[in-house]
């Protein structure tokens, strides 16, 4: 279907003679992949520290969840011989999480005990809905 010298894209590789890469698209997905957890984490914990966290993903569940993509997404690259390329998105991402942390360090100040674990994303016993048992006699 045409020269392939210069090597070609398909299914997010990049082939080059015996080389595999990644393709540049594969790789800013992943990178905005990031950044929107990184953006939903900031979002959840921004004027929420005062409110029982129960299920939304903070500080913590955010960290988890990138972790879990990267672990992914190299899981399904593993047959790229380019690790060059790895090393690269993990400085770009070790970035992000840089970045995270640093504005989760200004966000916290002068927070109360409580509301600094509902900003990490750790649940408080206190902030468990109380159940009438009486109402259940009835």
């Amino acid at each position: 279907m045409g020269k392939v010298d210069d090597g070609f894209e398909f299914l997010s590789y990049r082939f080059r003679g015996k080389q595999i890469g990644l393709s540049k698209d594969a790789k800013g997905r992943l990178l905005r992949s990031v950044d929107a957890v990184a953006s939903r984490t900031k979002k959840n914990i921004t004027g929420h520290t005062t409110q029982p966290r129960r299920a939304e993903n903070r500080l913590a569940q955010g960290l988890v969840e990138i972790d879990r993509l990267v672990r992914g997404w190299g899981d399904s690259f593993r047959d790229v011989d380019q690790r060059l390329e790895f090393k690269q998105l993990d400085q770009k991402i070790s970035e992000r999480i840089r970045d995270l942390l640093g504005w989760y360090s200004g966000q916290i100040n002068g927070l109360e005990p409580n509301e600094r674990s509902r900003a990490l994303g750790i649940a408080l016993l206190y902030d468990t809905p109380h159940r009438d048992i009486a109402d259940d006699l009835k």
